[in-house]
């Protein structure tokens, strides 16, 4: 839990952007 806004049904939303 880094973040309560990652609370969604996708909270690896910013692990995808690993470029």
């Amino acid at each position: 839990m880094h973040s309560p806004r990652t609370a969604g049904p996708r909270p690896a939303q910013r692990r995808a952007r690993r470029r």
